[in-house]
């Protein structure tokens, strides 16, 4: 990987241990009473699609004790110049706040809940107003 390549992924790295995650699992835990379970979480930071594509996906099996990846799409988290991480209308901290709710929900509830909720409850936590 290039100097600037390495850059990107420490920067996001210590946005993730800074705040995003802490903070978004305290408002999945504020709003939903949904929490963490201890599991690890793996962050990878190598699967991409290309630009605009899926930004940020969660992997892994549902239940107690099964670990989960958080797979971040560096091509778009490439230029964490904010605290928030990014410009309007998507901004780095939501879209890691998003897939949160799913990484809990695949742990607390075990997906099995219909897609509309899914995608809808993930996108609530962080609001959409600018979309």
């Amino acid at each position: 990987t290039s100097g600037n390549e390495d850059k990107h992924k420490r920067a996001v790295l210590d946005s993730l241990k800074a705040g995003w995650l802490s903070a978004a699992e305290d408002m999945v835990q504020q709003y939903y009473g949904l929490q963490g379970d201890g599991s690890t979480m793996k962050i990878d930071l190598d699967t991409t699609d290309g630009k605009n594509g899926v930004l940020a996906s969660v992997t892994g099996a549902s239940g107690l004790g099964n670990d989960v990846t958080l797979n971040i799409d560096m091509a778009d988290f490439n230029d964490i110049s904010t605290p928030d991480g990014g410009t309007g209308p998507v901004y780095d901290d939501r879209v890691i706040a998003h897939e949160m709710v799913h990484a809990i929900m695949l742990h607390s509830t075990g997906m099995n809940l219909p897609q509309w909720f899914i995608e809808g409850t993930a996108e609530l936590i962080h609001g959409a107003d600018e979309r």
